[in-house]
């Protein structure tokens, strides 16, 4: 792969960002786009409260219930067809493991049951514990953490 810089988005950068997710979504696949990965659902505001509700409480990582870190949701995460599997995921990944360093203990995140190829990049190449297995609005999915960095500096 080409080198990479990794950084936030910027303004200018909405339009893809929002073409890619958009291009991703699991309602628009044909074809059988699905087995190469796909975006679930647009979390609301409300959604991610609720599992800070539900799910944090009774859900141990480390030996302490989530809603005990300081912690974050990471995701989604969406990488162009023709990138994956080129290092961006990682890339992405390391990158955000910068940002937080020293600010949060913990990263949360979902993936669709039905999206194994998701599930096993952030298992496999990016270290994530998959949690437990919940359901919302009719569809499987898992809760995954991750330990975050201390301060870097």
């Amino acid at each position: 792969m080409a080198s990479l810089t990794v950084r936030r988005a910027r303004e200018e950068d909405a339009r893809a960002i929002v073409q890619l997710t958009q291009e991703n979504l699991r309602g628009r696949l044909v074809d059988g786009g699905h087995a190469d990965g796909f975006l679930s659902i647009a979390l609301t505001e409300e959604e991610v409260w609720e599992a800070n509700r539900s799910l944090y409480p009774t859900t141990p990582f480390l030996g302490r219930p989530l809603d005990q870190w300081r912690r974050f949701v990471y995701g989604p995460v969406c990488v162009a067809r023709d990138a994956r599997g080129s290092g961006v995921l990682q890339a992405l990944f390391a990158g955000l493991l910068d940002e937080v360093a020293g600010r949060y203990d913990v990263g949360a995140a979902f993936a669709d049951a039905a999206n194994p190829r998701s599930l096993q990049a952030h298992v496999r190449k990016l270290g994530m514990q998959v949690l437990r297995g919940f359901e919302f609005e009719d569809r499987s999915y898992h809760l995954l953490a991750f330990g975050a960095p201390p301060s870097r500096g």
